[in-house]
């Protein structure tokens, strides 16, 4: 059960490119690396893998493509 996948697409103008590779284990291990910006994506692309997997453990990268436009910064609304 071991295993490497690598795709790419666009969302909102932005080049994005995902990389999973698994190896062998009695259970099911999911660790995600995402760019700075998009943390709070962390459980649902967990979520998304762990619908697809059973056990193992799978490494799950996704990566702003190169020659990509950055990801806009968060903006504070201090009078909020």
């Amino acid at each position: 059960m071991t295993g490497l996948g690598r795709g790419q697409g666009a969302v909102a103008g932005h080049a994005f490119q995902a990389e999973v590779r698994t190896v062998n284990h009695k259970y099911l291990e999911v660790k995600v690396k995402l760019p700075n910006g998009l943390h709070a994506l962390e459980p649902r692309v967990n979520a998304l893998a762990r619908q697809r997997l059973t056990r193992g453990r799978a490494d799950v990268g996704i990566f702003i493509a190169e020659g990509s436009a950055p990801l806009a910064k968060p903006r504070v609304d201090e009078t909020l």
